[in-house]
């Protein structure tokens, strides 16, 4: 007999993501058809209801002890039969998250759920089926706290950024990387800054662009490291007291990279009251 393990059971697949979009969203389903499924028992996984190269029956070993939790997906089938990809999950309640790096496997097991830094990562997004033929809605997520929620911000001296940048669909909120602190010293940065963020991304047209952390090697330089954050993930981070954000912005995949060259400075007269004088100590207004 197969040994249980706490993903047992039905799940419905409600998202997939990659590269920072939607490859597949249960709301834009034909809902006279079921939602596709992945029915798990022991270490295998069927997939039914969807036939794409990546969603294949596969066996699975886990680490649940690991943080984030790991998971190793070896596919049944298809062109990438027998081969394992690394990957880490998360179960809350009855929402379960599995991200995979099925491509550039050399770069290692992911560190967090986001897709935007690269097409090498899927996150997949499931909904656990407590009886057979129900119809689940299109995402379970946990609700966000409002922008009104934000922790206050700290005492501290004003905090500013070294460039607030925008190209294409992404606006690039950019730091110098600070001497011989360590990955986590640069991090940490990024989180103190993490309500300011916010409050530049939330204004205007700025509320369709996609937020990029990007860490400059040398000062004025194009080089650097980065990763991309979801608008929800952002107001997740900044919601959080100061000294646990750290932990949350190391969740995610961090690339190196460099900035493009059609990026532009955002207008200064976007960022006045925002980037050059103190955070307010009351809470921001709420977004629309």
């Amino acid at each position: 007999m197969k040994a249980v393990t706490e993903l047992d059971g039905q799940w419905a697949m409600t998202r997939i993501l990659t590269a920072g979009e939607e490859f597949f969203d249960a709301g834009l389903h034909d809902e006279t058809l079921p939602l596709p499924r992945l029915h798990v028992q022991g270490n295998q996984a069927r997939v039914e209801g969807i036939r794409v190269l990546f969603v294949r029956d596969f066996s699975f070993a886990l680490d649940p002890t690991a943080s984030p939790k790991q998971i190793d997906a070896t596919f049944l089938e298809g062109s990438m039969k027998g081969k394992t990809f690394g990957g880490i999950y998360a179960l809350r309640g009855d929402e379960l998250r599995i991200c995979l790096r099925l491509q550039q496997t050399d770069l290692g097991r992911p560190k967090g759920f986001s897709t935007v830094s690269g097409t090498s990562l899927y996150t997949f997004i499931l909904t656990r089926v407590r009886k057979p033929g129900d119809r689940l809605p299109a995402t379970s997520l946990r609700p966000l706290p409002p922008v009104s929620a934000l922790a206050p911000a700290p005492e501290a001296p004003a905090l500013k950024f070294d460039a607030v940048l925008q190209s294409g669909k992404r606006l690039y909120f950019v730091l110098d990387r600070p001497k011989g602190d360590g990955f986590q010293a640069e991090l940490a940065a990024f989180g103190r800054h993490a309500e300011l963020a916010l409050r530049i991304a939330e204004r205007g047209s700025h509320k369709e662009l996609t937020v990029v952390f990007f860490m400059r090697v040398d000062p004025k330089g194009p080089v650097g490291f980065f990763t991309g954050l979801s608008r929800e993930r952002l107001r997740e981070i900044a919601a959080v007291p100061v000294e646990k954000r750290t932990g949350k912005l190391l969740e995610h995949a961090w690339a190196n990279g460099r900035l493009p060259k059609d990026a532009r400075p955002v207008p200064v007269e976007h960022l006045a009251d925002v980037n050059d004088i103190p955070l307010p100590r009351q809470s921001p207004t709420p977004a629309e």
